[in-house]
């Protein structure tokens, strides 16, 4: 994994327990593999450094690269963009929620969705579908595209949310602390879970 972002193919310990870190906690690595290292002293260079992110900001960042002018430590300067679903409000818009679904809330979204619809693009016609069709088409070439994408996406959110239950997801079991645990004994499971490792 990390020999196809940074180039080397050194394999240790510290690598193995950082990929196996990587993958377990859902991150990913965003560095790009280029000709420039991230690290460049006068015994050498590489690429030691690695941006990291989680699987909700992924998304939105690009243009990764390592420049090449001097900066005032052995490290070279690394840019990004990070970009943003943003509404001009500023409010960030994510989509990460989850709901808890059923038929009978899928009747409630469906009516809630054209509702927002219809307050949302102004239309004067609520009851014809067609004309209702119709009108609708017309404000919309009206709409620059982001905006259309914002308006509808909204409105289909505050469907959701007014129709669904959000799943919030499962409470943790917090671990009871023990008296008798001390460092001389968190540093000897650590010896021996090392050693079966060998």
């Amino acid at each position: 994994m990390l020999e196809a972002k940074c180039g080397t193919t050194v394999t240790n310990q510290r690598r193995k327990i950082l990929e196996e870190y990587i993958i377990c906690n859902d991150l990913y690595v965003l560095n790009e593999a280029t000709e420039t290292s991230t690290f460049q002293s006068n015994r050498g260079s590489s690429r030691i450094d690695l941006t990291i992110t989680n699987s909700k900001l992924v998304r939105f960042v690009s243009d990764w690269t390592c420049r090449e002018e001097e900066s005032c430590y052995d490290h070279n300067i690394v840019n990004f963009t990070i970009a943003s679903v943003n509404n001009g409000k500023g409010r960030m818009n994510y989509m990460a929620v989850h709901y808890i679904t059923n038929q009978e809330d899928y009747k409630k979204s469906d009516t809630s969705i054209a509702t927002n619809l219809i307050s949302t693009f102004n239309c004067t016609n609520k009851m014809d579908a067609n004309k209702l069709d119709e009108e609708s088409q017309g404000k919309i070439n009206q709409y620059s595209t982001e905006d259309l994408i914002y308006d509808c996406f909204s409105c289909v959110t505050a469907a959701c949310n007014t129709a669904f239950r959000i799943y919030k997801g499962r409470k943790l079991k917090t671990r009871r602390t023990v008296p008798w645990w001390k460092d001389k004994l968190k540093i000897l499971w650590k010896k021996v879970n090392a050693l079966r490792q060998q």
